[in-house]
């Protein structure tokens, strides 16, 4: 598989982790947003939503360790800020 199926076999699954929190099923998004994240280690918008999913299963913690890598990439990223709760 080229390039162009890696990035998008990504984008669906992003889609799918996005679709389970929306529907409250923080559990099933997270293992997803790791998968991602194993491609894309600076997936910014997976990091913040599974910080977030994290946070909802209260796991804060590693949320905060979602976080605080979010923050390394983008320090000024006022989300991730503000779900930190710095």
């Amino acid at each position: 598989m080229g390039l162009f199926g890696a990035k998008e076999d990504s984008e669906d699954m992003m889609h799918n982790a996005m679709s389970l929190l929306e529907k409250n099923q923080p559990k099933g998004a997270i293992p997803i947003f790791t998968k991602i994240l194993k491609q894309d280690p600076k997936n910014i918008s997976a990091l913040y939503n599974k910080g977030l999913a994290l946070n909802q299963i209260r796991k804060y913690s590693d949320a905060v360790t979602c976080f605080d890598l979010l923050l390394e990439i983008n320090p000024k990223d006022a989300a991730a800020i503000n779900n930190k709760g710095i």
